[in-house]
C-alpha cells in the first residue's frame, strides 16, 4: 500500500485473524437482560419493522393479502400466504401470462419472474424523501483528502463544513476507510478522498482532484440513488429500481482481492447482476451484504474470517481451490446445519412483522431462509430471521455473542443478540455497537481505547478505564428519557458516535485521530457530548465514522429551545 495510507496510529492495533491483546480483565460487566414485563401496547409500539416489511406495508395499501375469501388487514403472525384468487389479481408484465387454470404453485412460479409490486420504486423513493436535509460537516484526519477541504486542510479538531458542498442539501452520508461519499436531495452522488483502489468511482489525474468533492455518474439506465454504504476501499449504491451499483476494491490479508468476477478494482460504477429487487445494502470493511425483497440475503467480497456466511472454512479464504471468483460473485447466505436451519413457516411471538407478499420463498437459497434484516460490522455480518439474530465472521473477542472465540463460517444463532430487537448493528473489526428498538445502545467485544464506550468499575480511577474484553452485550450510559433518546449510531475502527432525538450527539473511543470533537488526542471511555461552535445549538441529523475521520449531517438553522429554557 502507498505510504500515504498510514495514519497516526492504528486504532485496531491487532491482526484481523488472531487475538493480539494479552491483557484480559478478570472482571466482566454484568449481563444485561431486557425487561420481560411489557404491556401489549408497548409491544405493539416496538414491533420490529424490517426493510422487507416496510415494502409489505406499502403493498397492503394497494391490495389485501390474507386467507382465501377474507378481507381487511394482514394478520400479524408473519406467516401469510396469498390465496390463488389474490395472486391472480396481481398485475403482471405482458411477458408473464396468467391462466385461470393455474394452480397456486404455478402462479407463484410465474410471479417470481417479476417485481412483486409495481410501485416498489415509489416505496424506496418515499423512504429517501422522508429523510431530513442537512449540511455536511467533517472532523479528524484528512491526509488523503477524506475531509474534502482541499490540500491545505489536513485535519480538523472540530466539525467543519465541506466548503464545496455548503450550498447542497445532503440526505445520506457515509465514511469509508480513507474516503467519503454522500447523496444530496437531488440523488446526486459525491465522493472524495483516497482513490488508490478506485473508491471514488471516478478517475482523478492528480491528488488534488481526489481531495475535492466531485460527482459520480451511474450508468445511463440506472435509477435514482436512494442509499449508499462505504467499506475500506469500496462504495455501494442502491437505486430506486432496487438495483445495486458498486465500485472500488476488496482487500484481505494477502492484498487486493478484486471487486467483481474476473476483475481487479473498478474505478467506475458497475451494476450487480441480481435477478432481485433489493431493499437494503450494508458494507463491512471488505465485504457487502444485500437484502432482497424476496427474503434472500446475499454476500460477496473478502470472506477469510467467515463474514460471507456461506459455510465452508476452506472456500472462504479467496474461494479456496474454486478461486476468487467464488467469493466475488454475490450468492445467498446459507444455513449449513439442521440445528441452524430456519423453517419457512417458523413463527415467534417476537417475530418481525414481515408479511410474505406473493412468492417469497427464496428459490436461490437451499435453506429457504427468509431474512428480515441484515447488518455488517468490520469483519462480521448479522442477519435477523424469525425473531432471532444469526451472526457470522470474526469472533476473536467474542463479539458475535456466542461466548467462545471461534470464527463462525455459517450463520449461527446468538442467544445474547436474540434477546433484543435491533434497529442497527455496526462496529469495527473487534467490537460491535448495537441500537435496539427501545433506543438502548449496547457494546460487546474488545474494549481497548474505549471503543465500546463502557467504563470498567475496577479501573474507574485509572487513566485507562476500559474493559480489555466485554463478553456479553452491555448497555452504554446514555441519557435516554421519554422525551429524548438515541436515534442513530455509527462505529468504525476504535470510535463510536450516536445522535439523539433532541439533536445532540455523543462520541467515545480512540482519540489520536481527533475524531471525537474534543480537540484533544485523549481516548474517551464513555459517551461524551459532541463539541464545536458550528454544531452548538444545531440539530445533528446523522453521523458516520471512517478509519481516521468522521462526518455529521447537521441542520444549521437555529434549534428551537424548550419552553422552560426560553424562560
Amino acid at each position: 500500500m502507498p505510504g500515504r495510507r498510514v495514519g497516526k496510529r492504528n486504532a485496531s492495533g491487532a491482526s484481523t485473524t488472531s487475538r493480539t491483546s494479552s491483557r484480559r480483565s478478570t472482571s466482566q460487566p454484568p449481563p444485561t437482560t431486557p425487561a420481560t414485563d411489557k404491556s401489549a401496547k408497548k409491544t405493539e409500539k416496538n414491533r420490529v419493522i424490517s426493510p422487507r416489511s416496510d415494502l409489505a406495508n406499502e403493498m397492503k395499501r394497494n391490495f389485501s393479502i390474507g386467507k382465501e375469501g377474507e378481507e381487511g388487514d394482514v394478520p400479524m403472525d408473519g406467516n401469510v400466504t396469498p390465496s390463488t384468487n389474490q395472486l391472480k389479481k396481481l398485475k403482471v408484465d405482458d411477458d408473464v401470462k396468467m391462466d385461470d387454470n393455474d394452480d397456486l404453485s404455478e402462479l407463484e412460479e410465474k410471479l417470481s419472474k417479476r417485481s412483486l409490486v409495481e410501485n416498489q420504486e415509489s416505496y424506496l423513493l418515499q423512504k429517501f424523501n422522508s429523510l431530513p436535509n442537512g449540511t455536511m460537516l467533517v472532523v479528524g484526519q484528512g491526509d488523503t483528502g477524506q475531509l474534502g477541504c482541499g490540500e491545505d486542510i489536513m485535519e480538523r479538531k472540530k466539525p467543519y463544513p465541506v466548503k464545496a458542498l455548503e450550498d447542497k442539501f445532503m440526505k445520506i452520508i457515509a465514511c469509508g476507510g480513507m474516503h467519503t461519499a454522500c447523496i444530496d436531495e437531488n440523488h446526486t452522488i459525491y465522493t472524495w478522498g483516497c482513490n488508490d483502489e478506485g473508491a471514488l468511482g471516478r478517475t482523478c489525474a492528480t491528488d488534488e482532484e481526489e481531495m475535492e468533492p466531485a460527482v459520480v455518474s451511474l450508468p445511463e439506465d440506472a435509477g435514482k440513488a436512494v442509499s449508499l454504504t462505504c467499506g475500506d476501499s469500496h462504495v455501494a449504491v442502491l437505486d430506486d429500481a432496487g438495483q445495486v451499483y458498486v465500485w472500488g476494491n476488496f482487500r484481505d490479508g494477502s492484498g487486493p482481492l478484486g471487486l467483481t468476477q474476473g476483475s481487479t478494482k473498478k474505478v467506475s460504477p458497475v451494476k450487480l447482476q441480481l435477478n432481485e429487487f433489493v431493499v437494503k445494502i450494508a458494507s463491512g470493511s471488505d465485504h457487502l451484504a444485500i437484502l432482497a425483497n424476496s427474503g434472500v440475503a446475499y454476500t460477496f467480497g473478502s470472506g477469510g474470517t467467515g463474514q460471507l456466511g456461506r459455510g465452508g472454512r476452506y472456500f472462504s479464504d479467496r474461494g479456496g481451490r474454486r478461486g476468487a471468483v467464488f467469493v466475488l460473485k454475490p450468492a445467498p447466505v446459507r444455513f449449513q446445519t439442521r440445528k441452524n436451519r430456519l423453517s419457512m413457516n417458523e413463527t415467534s411471538s417476537s417475530q418481525a412483522f414481515t408479511p410474505r407478499q406473493g412468492i417469497l420463498t427464496p428459490s436461490q437459497s437451499k435453506n429457504k431462509c427468509l431474512v428480515d434484516d441484515l447488518f455488517c460490522s468490520g469483519l462480521s455480518t448479522f442477519v435477523v430471521s424469525g425473531g432471532k439474530v444469526y451472526t457470522f465472521g470474526l469472533n476473536n473477542y467474542r463479539q458475535l455473542g456466542h461466548g467462545d472465540t471461534d470464527n463462525k463460517f455459517a450463520p449461527t444463532c446468538s442467544e445474547d443478540y436474540s434477546k433484543y430487537q435491533f434497529q442497527h448493528i455496526c462496529g469495527g473489526e473487534h467490537h460491535v455497537i448495537a441500537l435496539d428498538n427501545e433506543h438502548n445502545v449496547y457494546a460487546i467485544g474488545r474494549g481497548q481505547d474505549g471503543r465500546c464506550g463502557v467504563v470498567n468499575p475496577e479501573r474507574a480511577e485509572k487513566e485507562e478505564k476500559h474493559f480489555d474484553e466485554i463478553t456479553v452485550l452491555t448497555k452504554l450510559n446514555l441519557p435516554n428519557t421519554e422525551d429524548n433518546h438515541v436515534v442513530e449510531i455509527a462505529s468504525n475502527g476504535g470510535v463510536g458516535y450516536c445522535c439523539m432525538s433532541d439533536g445532540t450527539g455523543y462520541s467515545w473511543g480512540f482519540g489520536t485521530n481527533l475524531q471525537l470533537t474534543s480537540g484533544e488526542e485523549d481516548d474517551i471511555y464513555e459517551p461524551q457530548l459532541l463539541q464545536g461552535g458550528r454544531i452548538k445549538d444545531k440539530q445533528i441529523l446523522s453521523v458516520s465514522v471512517g478509519g481516521q475521520h468522521g462526518a455529521f449531517l447537521v441542520d444549521l438553522s437555529e434549534k428551537e429551545q424548550p419552553a422552560d429554557k426560553k424562560e
